[in-house]
């Protein structure tokens, strides 16, 4: 209703001053209507007859009669002439020129007293002077001057049509409550029991229903209040406790209004995410979700800027546009303070999350075009906006989990391409991170509670390892650049394991080894040959750092290798996609194309032109890695490199070369449990033999190790003799059987990269 009231008081504005002329111009003719054609012949008749009625109706007619000109005046106003037959026979009804000049106030109130006290029933002109004579007004005229009396009561709020809309539409009687602060005895009201935000608190609640683009409506109803205050109740102090109301109220509204905004926008982009067939679902157990999916009925308002309260006009859209930043940005820091709070396996929730805020930020970007870029409030929380800067905290936290985590702390498997947390121990300790938020409202996450239970579930559902679904999402959201510093910080760890961990262990071993290790004959059998070995590395098992010290150091080096290869593979995946969008191999790119045609056009060869030099570069700077491209090869250049040094006293002699030595420490990762019932396979994974592998691969001795690694020698022994194994030899065949296969895989990656020598 305030709406419609509004909306109605705007029209008449605009069409004022054409409706006043016509209202004039109407009243005018209504007027004369009356007096020259409903009141002339009684008049005559009055006049002629010499009848007590004749000096009210001449004062009737020279009151309010409107003739063409002097002479017509004084013609129309003379006795004689009204008596006369011409004017009988005559039809006065149009005596009057047609102009828009109603009466005045004083003419219409002296007119219209006048008809009411002749046309009264009460009065001698109306009533019977005796039983057969008439009354000097006739019932008929009597009528027609009741009826206009009636008609004419609207004329004087018609002739003020400015004054008339504005008290029409003022309802500061809405907000006006002195008289029930004196009955209460208080010194004022709270907010809560004001109408005009009781209204609008009404339409708040509704969220997205028709009602919400009449949320300003009640609004206006302190700006009648505050003119009342000033031009009718002339009170400053009135109009300065409306001022503080509003205040408080607008303040509100922005608040909850933003808050509504964003969380519409974020339920609708994280439903336009999600697999359609859940959407159904998800919208009937969730009134958020449900409306989130129907029409925007925030659009209106999202557009409004000319909204005046207070004689002050507002920017709704930009107070609008600045909360959704701040709203936005906050979004963005919580998705990553929690990915901070959490293990690397998160990245998929952050993921998620991101894409939910990017997609919000477009939704919003259609009613709030000057919204902030997204990239530009990503990086801001992110806190990478320094000049070249090559960090955020994206990039540290996945930094910091890759190295202090994931690779001392999982076990990688390398058929499921996965690494899974094995386990705790004394040596893997959990790593320290920063704590999650303490609490987060649902529409900074993806919109509602349940939605932020759909995606924790989805979340979960990525697995309990770090795998190439994490992987790919690890690169969304570093990007090439952030991939490529991952990589070199790995390296950079990697590369200090050998020459600083990995070199020292290896020396403990080359000592504690015994000087003469033969193979022992077939005639033992598989079960003799075992026992051979375990009694020849009966010390190597009792060295305290067996398992905390040289498997843990090979894991964390394997594991780096591994965790490298499988992001190589994401962004592999992702290079591939982007090159099938650029031109052929060998093709121009579209931009230095259109700048040679330029050129050409300007009379200039390509090979002198600086915007084409300029187009060429630019193409290379944003072309995307390409699919050949790897991140592997530079790691194995650089472990290479560091290993150099090291060769002549790793390659040595007899049993102090590096392959006797890997195949004792391949021997005793099969048969020297950590802890009773604790496989070691199950606790440090692949990633052992793959980084023995690859020192192997790197100094040349592949083939010796194949030659004389002591699990293949019983495996051997076992195979050819084919006699049942007990409990324990059957569990260490088991063994020895899977750490082949991983040992053949390993070696087979490694060929095929070729040697990281010719690299």
């Amino acid at each position: 209703m305030l709406s419609m009231l509004d909306s109605l008081r705007s029209a008449l504005r605009r069409a004022e001053g054409r409706a006043e002329a016509l209202l004039r111009h109407s009243i005018h003719e209504q007027t004369q209507a009356f007096v020259h054609g409903a009141l002339g012949p009684t008049t005559r008749k009055a006049v002629k007859h010499d009848k007590p009625l004749k000096k009210a109706l001449l004062g009737l007619r020279g009151l309010a009669a409107d003739f063409p000109s002097r002479e017509a005046r004084a013609e129309g106003m003379d006795e004689a002439v009204l008596k006369s037959k011409e004017f009988k026979a005559g039809d006065h009804a149009h005596d009057f020129p047609p102009r828009a000049a109603p009466p005045a106030m004083t003419q219409l109130w002296l007119l219209r007293s006048a008809v009411r006290a002749l046309s009264d029933d009460r009065s001698l002109f109306a009533q019977k002077s005796s039983l057969l004579a008439e009354p000097d007004l006739s019932r008929e005229v009597a009528k027609e001057m009741r009826s206009f009396y009636v008609q004419s009561a609207h004329f004087e709020p018609l002739l003020q049509l400015s004054a008339t809309v504005e008290a029409l539409s003022d309802v500061s009687f809405l907000w006006t409550r002195e008289f029930y602060l004196e009955l209460c005895d208080v010194v004022q009201f709270p907010t809560s029991m004001s109408l005009p935000w009781v209204l609008t608190e009404h339409v708040l609640r509704q969220r997205n229903t028709p009602l919400m683009p009449l949320l300003l409506a009640p609004l206006g109803v302190y700006n009648c209040c505050a003119d009342a205050a000033l031009r009718q109740h002339k009170q400053q102090h009135l109009y300065a406790e409306i001022e503080g109301e509003l205040a408080l109220v607008f303040e509100q509204v922005l608040f909850t209004l933003s808050e509504q905004v964003f969380a519409h926008c974020k339920t609708r982009a994280s439903l336009m995410l999600l697999d359609p067939a859940r959407l159904g679902g998800i919208a009937a157990a969730d009134d958020g979700a449900a409306q989130a999916l129907g029409r925007n009925w925030y659009a209106p308002l999202l557009a409004e800027r000319t909204l005046v309260l207070l004689g002050r006009p507002i920017d709704l859209a930009a107070q609008l546009t600045v909360r959704m930043g701040a709203m936005l940005r906050s979004s963005v820091d919580i998705a990553i303070s929690r990915f901070e709070s959490k293990e690397l396996l998160a990245v998929v929730e952050l993921q998620a999350a991101l894409r939910a805020c990017r997609l919000t930020h477009v939704l919003l970007r259609e009613g709030l075009p000057d919204l902030d870029e997204f990239e530009e409030v990503l990086a801001e929380a992110n806190e990478a906006v320094g000049f070249l800067s090559f960090s955020s905290r994206i990039l540290d936290k996945a930094t910091r989990d890759a190295i202090d985590d994931l690779l001392p702390n999982c076990a990688y498997r390398q058929d499921a391409v996965l690494f899974d947390r094995p386990p705790p121990t004394a040596f893997t300790p959990p790593p320290e991170r920063d704590k999650a938020p303490r609490s987060t409202p649902p529409h900074l996450l993806f919109g509602t509670s349940p939605l932020n239970a759909e995606y924790a579930m989805l979340a979960a559902a990525a697995g309990t390892g770090f795998g190439p679904r994490h992987a790919e999402a690890l690169l969304e959201v570093l990007g090439e650049a952030g991939m490529q510093a991952l990589s070199r910080a790995l390296s950079e760890h990697l590369a200090a394991l050998l020459p600083h961990s990995l070199s020292s262990y290896v020396l403990a071993l080359q000592e504690a080894l015994p000087a003469e290790i033969k193979q022992p004959s077939h005639v033992y059998g598989a079960a003799g040959c075992l026992g051979y070995y375990e009694a020849k590395l009966l010390d190597l098992r009792g060295y305290e750092e067996l398992h905390s010290g040289v498997l843990h150091t090979f894991r964390r080096l394997g594991n780096g290798v591994a965790l490298v290869r499988l992001l190589e593979a994401a962004l592999g995946t992702r290079s591939t996609f982007a090159l099938g969008q650029l031109p052929v191999e060998g093709g121009q790119p579209p931009l230095v194309a259109a700048a040679t045609a330029v050129a050409a056009a300007w009379g200039q060869q390509a090979a002198d032109s600086d915007m084409v030099l300029m187009a060429e570069q630019l193409a290379g700077v944003c072309a995307p890695a390409r699919s050949s491209a790897s991140l592997l090869l530079p790691l194995l250049a650089r472990l290479s490199a560091e290993l150099a040094p090291l060769k002549a006293s790793w390659l040595g002699e007899g049993a102090t070369a590096l392959h006797r030595v890997w195949s004792a420490v391949q021997f005793l990762f099969c048969t020297a449990e950590h802890a009773p019932g604790l496989d070691n396979a199950a606790l440090f994974g692949d990633g052992v033999s793959l980084a023995g592998c690859l020192v192997l691969h790197m100094l040349g001795q592949r083939h010796a190790f194949d030659l004389h690694a002591f699990n293949a020698h019983v495996l051997a022994v076992h195979l050819a003799g084919g006699a049942p194994a007990d409990a324990t030899l059957d569990r260490y065949l088991t063994r020895v059987a899977l750490l082949k296969r991983a040992n053949e895989a390993a070696f087979a990656m490694l060929e095929a990269l070729g040697s990281c020598e010719k690299r």
